[in-house]
Order: structure tokens, then sequence, then C-alpha cells
């Protein structure tokens, strides 16, 4: 991307699990909706794919975290979940994304007057104050709500990566949803599903103790369709059935890429989950006005992106292509070690690896910022791009080469090994 900095391009099976699509007695029906976590497919791949399919990253709005930040340079279509709880100081808030701060050169800067400000869900999050000697490029994009500031940004910092909060794409659907949502409304599991509900002022709440939920969505709404400030908030696993449905109509395909962090990957493993969203789809299928339009077997890839970290401060751009230089060079020498049979070879070639060990050990010693906690609330953000008057951000190119599996055993591999000198130092 124009903001930040990028090297040129160097050379460089089987899923997780695959679910297989099963029937149920309520409603019978042989229409399924399978979930497989892909992990051996690269950006570079999913970037391709969107000219013939879906690929959507669900991401939380707030301060972007490394691996994020290379998803988005490749130019994959972006939701950020607004629904999220801040500020993120107590349990079941986004420690993650914190969208009540500005992550700005390892620094922290509060949105927020006081520290003990009441929570709100993110939709509702008012700027009290912007950070002081920040560049006007970054002040140019702040609104009335922080969810703006965090929107506007990102799409300064990647123009050509389309973006929108989950806010937006309920009101894109809305039809679609609503239908959704009606014929869901006869669903016991899904009406049992219901549990919370947010106010004008954006405070979350349970619903009344022992209350009807089809009576409470008749009194309150649906909060994003029937509402844009106040109603029953939709549940997760809702969300999940409809961005494959909402992407399946789009894109007239029966594959739909979605890329998530761990904790949605743990979550559409579930098998609960599973069977839950059978029944769902098999309602939809037979019973929605534009349920022709749709496949039989709706095949949802869930492709984990959280390893795609090898992202550090523009500054340290030549440190970070040696290491991922010299790991190329020792998976070289380990795949030849294995291959050849000539015991003067494999002297020259242990050698050769034991001096790339100590060389990769010494890169590693001074590139903490790959392994920074997402959690961490001085980390590297979208907010350090060149475009906002950061000191940029790189993104080695290697990282769009990579399928999530590759990128999740290089980058385990190196942080197990950074842990273990950084402990002995």
């Amino acid at each position: 991307m124009s903001a930040n900095q990028e090297a040129p391009h160097s050379s460089g099976a089987n899923p997780l699990m695959d679910f297989e699509a099963q029937s149920y007695e309520q409603p019978p029906s042989n229409y399924a909706f399978e979930i497989t976590v892909d992990e051996d497919i690269s950006l570079n791949e999913l970037a391709e794919k969107t000219a013939q399919a879906s690929v959507l990253r669900s991401a939380h709005v707030g301060n972007q975290y490394s691996s994020n930040v290379a998803v988005f340079e490749h130019g994959l279509p972006t939701v950020l979940y607004d629904r999220t709880i801040a500020p993120s100081n107590g349990p079941g808030t986004d420690r993650n994304y914190r969208p009540e701060v500005l992550i700005r050169a390892r620094e922290s800067h509060p949105l927020l007057e006081r520290e003990e400000h009441p929570y709100r869900m993110a939709t509702h999050l008012e700027i009290e104050q912007m950070p002081e000697n920040l560049d006007e490029r970054v002040r140019q994009q702040a609104g009335k709500y922080a969810v703006d500031l965090h929107l506007n940004s990102l799409r300064e910092v990647f123009p050509h990566t389309p973006s929108q909060t989950h806010s937006h794409y309920l009101q894109r659907h809305q039809a679609v949803t609503a239908e959704m949502l009606d014929i869901l409304g006869g669903d016991e599991d899904f009406l049992n599903s219901l549990n919370r509900r947010v106010s004008p002022q954006g405070t979350v709440s349970k619903l009344p103790e022992h209350a009807d939920p089809a009576r409470c969505v008749e009194n309150y709404g649906w909060f994003g369709i029937d509402s844009d400030e106040s109603g029953v908030i939709i549940p997760n696993q809702f969300n999940v059935l409809q961005y494959g449905v909402v992407e399946a109509l789009e894109t007239q395909a029966a594959d739909v890429y979605h890329l998530s962090g761990p904790d949605m990957i743990k979550y559409a493993q579930q098998q609960e989950l599973q069977h839950t969203l059978q029944q769902f789809y098999a309602r939809i299928k037979q019973q929605a006005s534009f349920a022709d339009q749709l496949p039989e077997t709706l095949r949802f890839h869930v492709v984990p992106t959280a390893h795609f970290k090898f992202v550090v401060p523009g500054s340290q751009q030549p440190e970070l292509d040696e290491l991922m230089q010299v790991c190329a060079w020792m998976e070289q020498s380990r795949q030849r070690l294995q291959q050849t049979r000539d015991s003067g070879e494999k002297t020259g070639l242990k050698s050769d690896l034991e001096h790339m060990h100590q060389q990769r050990d010494k890169l590693l010693e001074n590139l903490g910022e790959l392994f920074t906690d997402v959690t961490d609330k001085n980390r590297l953000s979208h907010y350090d791009s060149t475009a906002l008057g950061g000191e940029g951000v790189y993104i080695h190119p290697d990282t769009g080469h990579m399928s999530a599996r590759q990128a999740a055993q290089l980058y385990k591999e190196l942080h197990k090994r950074y842990k273990k000198i950084t402990k002995d130092s």
C-alpha cells in the first residue's frame, strides 16, 4: 500500500476438519450448511478468489493489530463488528481491539475523558477527547463516534480494501436479513438464544427473566433492523448464517470464505453450532422468497488469520527481511539434509544450520515487536501507517505466499525460540 513499506516479492492438503452434511428430523431436509476450517490457503490465493467467490474478513471495530493489517493490505473485503462492549476494563469487554482508545507509536491514547466510563456498546461510544500532538491526517478521520474514527482511518490507510461496519452490513442487506429473522422467529432454538438488548443510550442488559423472547422482539424490535439505536441484539449464531446466506446470494456461489481470529475458529468447530446452523439453513432454504437462489449445500470456509503476523514497524524492515531469508535458508538446508546420503555434505549442512541458528537468534532478540500480544495496550496498529503520519508499517511479502497453516507453523516456531532466548538472556 502507498501508506506502508513493502519489499520486492521473494520466491517463495487437507483442511483441519470437514463436517459432513447431516439431515435432521425437524425440519426434514437434504440441504446443508457445511463449515470447514481451511488452513491450506494463502492471502494471495484468497485475493484471487474474490473475482468469483465471496471472501470476507470479520474483525472488530477498533485498533487493528498486525495480522489484520496484513489481511487488509491484500485488499480483502472487511466487516468491522461493532457490537462489542467498551471501555475494555471489565469482563466481556473488547481487550483485543480497545475501541475506546487510539493506539499509535506503541502508546495508548484515551478517547474518553474518564477511565471509569459507563460500559457502552461500541456503536454508541462517543469521542470525548482527541489525543494531543496527533497528525492532522488522523484528526480528519474523527466523527462524533469512535466507530467513525476507526472505520475512516482504516479506509484512509487501505483505500483499495472495501470496509464497512456490521451496522452498515445490516443496512445494506436489511430486506434479506429481516426475512431470515422472521422465518427463524418460528424456531424455538433460535428464540431461546435471544438474551440481550441495547438501550438508546448504548447500555446492554439481559432480557427480563422468564420473558417470552418473541414478545421481547415485538416490544423492543431488532437492533440494527428496526432501529439503529436500540433493540434486541441479534445472536452470534445468526451472524454466521447471515454472512453465509447473504454472501452466497451476492456471488451466486456455493463456497463462501470467511477470515476470522481464534475465537471464531473455536466457535465454528462446536458440534452444537453445526446442528443449529443445519436446522436454520433448512428453514431458510424451504421458506425464503430467495430460496431458489441459494445452493443446496452452502460451504462456509473459515480461514484462520491470527498468524499472518510477519509485520513490524517500518524501521525494522531490514531485520525482518534478514530473519525471513535466514528462515528460508534453514528450511532448504533441513530438506537437503534429509535427502543427501553424502556424509561430507551432511557435515557441511549441519555446520551451516548451526551458524544460521545463531544468526536467527541474534535477529530475534531485536524483533520482539513480532510477538506482542494483541491485548497489549502499546502494540503496533494501523494508526502507525505513514498514510496517517506514522512511522510506517512493514509487511513482509512472503506473508501473502504462505498458507494459514505454514504461517502458523513458522510463527509458532519463532515465538517459541524467542521466548527461550529472552528467558535465558
